[in-house]
């Protein structure tokens, strides 16, 4: 099976960061995109590079679409190539018919992954699909979930965005133990090793209220945090990303 990749940002590197990683053949993996710095870092992988999407296409047998939706709006492509082709589109906010009405592919999935795909760990919201090269591209890079496309913005919005949410609230937690003293790499290695623990005592609320004695200072310090709208902030955040992630 030869894999297309169309775009090479950050989900499209991630993608074929994480296929490698996976033993998927760099000759099987083909890349188009604009000679830039992605070109050069498409380059460093030593895959096939392509400046025209139709070039790619002829190449492959399942075309990844990893631009963002404004990009796919300027692209011509020629349909008589893609009748045979299976699209697996990664842009959040574009509807299959859209897709469809440009590509006319034999087959579409829309999937929703996170850059964790570069370490073969992402959560991966996708329309059903029973076309076994999609599950199998989707299965090398993490764990597909299957699902409705107007259920797809929500899990955007706690999956793929709150991967960035939790890296700007993981680092916010090491940036507090840098206040108190402790060197950037110390307080990097204590933050995630915390964050360790925490995951497999299992419920977070429980464990919040058992380290939070009454009069204590880990309850005065949350105390703080729920006066400071932390929570509120979250919820407000994960709510604003649904929104403008809902497939038009």
């Amino acid at each position: 099976m030869k894999i297309g990749i169309l775009g090479f940002g950050h989900l499209g590197e991630a993608l074929a960061k994480g296929l490698i990683k996976a033993g998927i053949a760099h000759h099987d993996l083909k890349v188009c995109t604009a000679r830039d710095a992605s070109w050069l870092a498409a380059e460093s992988y030593q895959l096939e590079l392509f400046e025209e999407a139709d070039d790619l296409i002829r190449e492959v047998d399942l075309l990844v679409l990893a631009i963002k939706g404004k990009v796919f709006d300027t692209l011509l492509f020629d349909t008589d190539l893609t009748k045979e082709l299976v699209v697996l589109s990664f842009m959040a906010g574009v509807s299959l018919e859209h897709i469809r009405a440009k590509l006319d592919p034999s087959d579409l999935v829309v999937a929703i992954p996170t850059i964790a795909m570069e370490s073969c760990h992402s959560l991966i919201a996708h329309t059903p699909t029973d076309n076994k090269m999609v599950l199998y591209v989707l299965n090398q890079v993490g764990q597909g979930y299957p699902m409705p496309l107007n259920k797809m913005a929500a899990f955007t919005s706690f999956v793929s965005c709150g991967l960035g949410f939790a890296g700007y609230l993981l680092d916010a937690f090491q940036q507090g133990g840098q206040a108190l003293g402790f060197p950037s790499e110390l307080a990097y290695t204590l933050t995630r090793d915390t964050f360790a623990g925490l995951l497999e005592l299992g419920s977070f609320a429980n464990t919040a209220e058992r380290v939070a004695t009454k009069g204590g200072v880990t309850q005065q310090g949350i105390e703080l945090m729920v006066g400071e709208g932390v929570q509120d902030a979250m919820k407000k955040a994960f709510l604003l990303a649904k929104e403008k992630a809902e497939f038009k």
